[in-house]
């Protein structure tokens, strides 16, 4: 029987750490777009809702994901100006949009004072 090659070994756990900085990179990268477009077009141009979402909000989980969900249909709605969908703009002002902060303003009891987010150990 032989011996396992060290080189082959640390070539392989180097392979998977490329990759999973490559992973880390490109989530940092997709927070950085969402919390630019949270705070400086979102607070913007709806600022009485967004009044109720905490500053902390891309420390809480379920913040990221549902913002990231309702941006994701404000751009498939927004993005084609020679075709933009009325009834999907619609429903996101109606339904969309006040339905996200609606649900995050219940779930996320951070305020002026700090976030409340426990962490981690």
């Amino acid at each position: 029987m032989t011996e396992p090659d060290p080189i082959t070994d640390l070539a392989a756990q180097l392979a998977e750490l490329r990759g999973q900085l490559a992973r880390s990179q490109g989530e940092i990268g997709l927070l950085a777009a969402l919390h630019e477009w949270v705070e400086t077009f979102l607070r913007r141009h709806y600022p009485g809702y967004l009044a109720r979402l905490p500053r902390c909000w891309a420390n809480h989980p379920e913040a990221v994901w549902e913002l990231s969900t309702v941006g994701a249909e404000w751009e498939r709605i927004y993005a084609d100006e020679d075709n933009r969908d009325l009834a999907g703009a619609l429903a996101w002002h109606d339904r969309y949009l006040p339905d996200v902060i609606s649900r995050l303003a219940a779930a996320i009891k951070c305020d002026e004072t700090g976030c409340r987010l426990p962490r981690s150990r």
